[in-house]
């Protein structure tokens, strides 16, 4: 009996240990950059068939290395965000910080070093690659992050870094894949803003310079109004350059769901109401993940 009871504790603990982990790497958004990293080599980048890109081992170094660095990546902004994560996100830190500080620094010394190992074993250019990648991350989290609206476009920008990582490999970017790319940028600027309007009590306890801080909750709103038309109108030009069928419903459900949004944005004051909202452009963000197999090459 007592055995039986050992056991399950034992069971639980392995399971709460995991949960810490998986919090503390943001299982979920390396889950799906990953996706995006895949489909964009199979559907967008190469022409290689989908057998000859799985026997493709650089494609594979590539994606990992992605992993490894963003998840120490994950590390250090823990380190330099705990003050205000403990006001926007008290769960997810209690969570994370079961974990010593000194395992985090060991994780994030050897993650960064199987990161670039790997890159390396693709290529001289892929290491550099993936060491300005881990630069820029570090970077980020120490100081850039405070730095107003320099803060959004850099945490943009790391978030398409691995996709970049593939079209650099393939050497393949026509006009459809920038728009597109544009697309997705302008999108993922707009949910950093709204993130920005969910963050303004932790902004102020570390002193960020956010733009809801600096310039109010009013201009903020403005900035995300003229943003959401360019993406209106950017979706506009791909409809008429594209013809996969599926693609173009996509991209013709993005355009009710952004007037909605400013709509929505406009009327609704409350948190709440922008947490929906960042949901809502993390869901959208998904949808365009997966739409990628309907991209023409």
């Amino acid at each position: 009996m007592f055995t039986g009871i050992n056991n399950m504790s034992s069971s639980n603990n392995i399971f709460t240990v995991i949960v810490r982990y998986l919090f503390l790497f943001r299982i979920h958004n390396i889950f799906f950059i990953v996706v995006a990293q895949f489909f964009s080599a199979l559907f967008v980048f190469s022409t290689l068939s989908f057998f000859e890109i799985l026997n493709d081992r650089n494609i594979f170094l590539l994606i990992f290395s992605s992993v490894f660095i963003i998840m120490a990546g994950y590390i250090i902004n823990d380190f330099f965000d705990k003050k205000k994560d403990f006001i926007n996100y008290p769960l997810r830190l209690l969570i994370e910080n079961k974990i010593s500080s000194s395992t985090k620094l060991y994780l994030y010394i050897l993650l960064n070093s199987i990161g670039l190992i790997l890159s390396s074993l693709v290529s001289f250019r892929a290491f550099l690659f993936f060491a300005f990648y881990l630069a820029l991350i570090a970077l980020y989290s120490i100081r850039l992050s405070k730095i107003l609206l320099v803060r959004n476009l850099i945490s943009v920008f790391l978030y398409v870094i691995p996709i970049f990582a593939i079209a650099l490999y393939y050497k393949n970017f026509n006009y459809s894949i920038f728009l597109n790319a544009f697309l997705l940028t302008i999108i993922l600027l707009v949910k950093s803003l709204i993130k920005d309007l969910i963050n303004t009590l932790g902004d102020i306890s570390v002193n960020v310079e956010s733009v809801p801080l600096i310039y109010g909750e009013t201009k903020t709103k403005i900035v995300i109004t003229v943003l959401t038309i360019v993406i209106i109108f950017t979706d506009i030009i791909l409809i008429n350059e594209i013809e996969s069928y599926y693609r173009i419903l996509y991209l013709q459900f993005l355009i009710p769901f952004f007037i909605i949004l400013i709509v929505t944005l406009w009327f609704f004051k409350n948190k709440l109401a922008f947490f929906i909202l960042n949901n809502l452009i993390k869901f959208i963000i998904v949808m365009g993940i997966l739409f990628l197999i309907f991209i023409e090459k």
